[in-house]
């Protein structure tokens, strides 16, 4: 919505600065002829210039009340509370071609009054060297007035129309708009400065009075002044947005999208500004799904998801996968109301998942009070060996979180709650899986089940963290950890074995057996490693 402090001009406003441009036109020319002519002729060229001055009053005022139609409309729709996108395209677009619609309505005059000048001034035998002073001096004059009075208005369609009609900085509304080509712009520059001015000079020179010092330095300031002005506005014309629009760029080069570039006029540098204002929408639209879409798949994925390198059926990779639970959570969600119960787990959730980000992991997803991360897929660390040791530390970093969150449940007299934790590395195939029309980007295989059935094993030994006989392979040069024997898994023919993990550089407080030798794990991922004849040959109870 338009601020309710802006409004648009009104045709006095436009009428104002042409007043302006013929004061300046007819003034110059008269104290031209007063002093080129001391005499009683040049006072009758005078007068006739004032006489023809006062009736451009009254016409430029009709002029200006006929081109600020649009502005009254738009005017009128804004009180009455129209929103800017919805008010008539039509009269948008005329209202910002206000200064060509003068220059149009300008020269028409202009050629009507040198053709009739020069009609009367041929019916005069003696006078015939005027028909060359009203056709060619008055369409030079004709030309430097229209030139004038457009770039008077311009600045009012810069300052007061374009901030009230286009804050937004979208031209998309006004559908396939004529614009102002920049070629117009440097046509005008050239035709006045290049050809009207030199013409003009030439009529003087060759037709009118004797050129005295004192009119030559009228004549010349006159020149000085509309010159220097329409050199400003053609310039700040194409210099004035290629320079905002640059630093726009500038700022969404150095990450900052909450930027917008300025519309001066329907011409091409605002429809680039549009063209850039669309484009700076689409990669805000783009983080904002990005950062959305971050919440429930992780940032990570979401890069790869919008990157289109995540292909629909997924892909064979080898990753750690990490599963997560809460022991007893049945029975404490029974103790809690509902709205407890999902302020508990936020709570316990943002720790858990901060520690998979913040050590390189993909959460995949929630299972009720469980969470299911990986490591290695979409992408990794460098290595399945580094994927393996982030996945061990972040076990051990949610360890603890917990313990943290333990002592704050404690000090609001809440009681303390254990997790357990699985961590087994193997193939698995990772990518969106589902159908066209919904799909979800997670990871399945034997290895996801292995991990979950570790972590339920984590009860039987007394464990916070279990680790299979592949991953202990892999963080074996790292980590202290305790060969806790082997155990038969449903659905698995070959014994799976078991190691604990020190956490906070110490043994869990429930380990059966603590300090075996980190050699003895002896076999890679593609297996879980046997352990050797001096080690625990079956699981150790809790």
């Amino acid at each position: 919505m338009t601020s309710p402090t802006r409004r648009l001009p009104t045709w006095r406003t436009i009428w104002g600065r042409m007043l302006v441009i013929v004061g300046l036109l007819c003034g110059t020319v008269m104290l031209y002829f007063v002093l080129a002519e001391p005499d009683h002729r040049g006072q009758k060229q005078a007068l006739a210039v004032g006489i023809y001055g006062l009736i451009l009053v009254p016409t430029s005022g009709v002029m200006a009340w006929v081109v600020s139609q649009p502005l009254r409309r738009l005017q009128r729709a804004i009180d009455d509370g129209v929103d800017v996108r919805a008010l008539p395209a039509a009269d948008i677009i005329a209202a910002l071609r206000i200064p060509l619609h003068l220059v149009r309505l300008i020269i028409g005059i202009g050629v009507v009054v040198a053709v009739v000048f020069a009609v009367i001034a041929a019916e005069n035998p003696d006078a015939w060297a005027a028909w060359y002073i009203y056709v060619f001096g008055g369409l030079s004059v004709t030309v430097i007035s229209a030139s004038a009075h457009a770039y008077a208005q311009r600045w009012i369609v810069i300052n007061d129309i374009t901030p009230v009609l286009l804050p937004h900085g979208r031209l998309d509304h006004l559908g396939d708009a004529p614009l102002t080509p920049t070629w117009m712009h440097l046509m005008g520059l050239t035709a006045t400065l290049g050809i009207a001015w030199p013409t003009l000079g030439v009529v003087v020179m060759k037709f009118g009075p004797e050129l005295r010092p004192s009119a030559a330095l009228v004549m010349f300031a006159l020149y000085l002044l509309l010159s220097a002005h329409q050199c400003i506005g053609i310039l700040s014309s194409i210099a004035r947005p290629i320079g905002h629009l640059r630093d726009r760029m500038i700022e969404v080069g150095s990450g900052v999208l909450l930027t917008q570039a300025r519309i001066d006029g329907l011409d091409t540098f605002g429809r680039l500004a549009s063209e850039f204002n669309r484009m700076v929408d689409g990669l805000r639209q783009r983080d904002l799904l990005k950062e959305t879409f971050g919440r429930y798949v992780t940032t990570q994925v979401a890069d790869e998801i919008l990157a289109g390198r995540v292909a629909l059926g997924g892909e064979r990779r080898t990753a750690t996968v990490l599963f997560s639970d809460i022991r007893g959570f049945t029975a404490i969600s029974e103790q809690l109301p509902p709205e407890d119960v999902v302020s508990f787990l936020n709570e316990y959730l943002t720790m858990m998942v901060d520690c998979v980000a913040e050590h390189g992991g993909v959460l995949d997803k929630f299972i009720g009070d469980a969470v299911l991360a990986v490591f290695g897929v979409p992408v990794g660390s460098g290595s399945v060996q580094q994927d393996a040791i982030a996945a061990v530390a972040c076990a051990q970093a949610m360890g603890g979180r917990l313990e943290e969150l333990n002592a704050r449940r404690a000090a609001r007299g809440a009681s303390a709650i254990r997790i357990g934790i699985g961590l087994h590395t193997g193939a698995l195939v990772a990518g969106n899986i589902g159908s066209p029309k919904r799909m979800q980007y997670t990871v399945i295989g034997d290895t996801v089940n292995v991990g979950a059935r570790l972590e339920s094993l984590t009860k039987e030994h007394g464990r916070r963290i279990l680790l299979s006989g592949s991953t202990a392979s892999l963080v074996s040069g790292v980590l202290t950890l305790q060969p806790l024997g082997t155990v038969s898994v449903r659905g698995r023919q070959e014994p799976l074995a078991l190691f604990g993990v020190e956490e906070n550089g110490a043994p869990s407080p429930h380990s059966a057996v603590a300090g075996a030798a980190v050699g003895d794990i002896t076999s890679g991922v593609d297996g879980d490693p046997v352990p050797t004849p001096h080690s625990p040959i079956s699981a150790v109870p809790s």
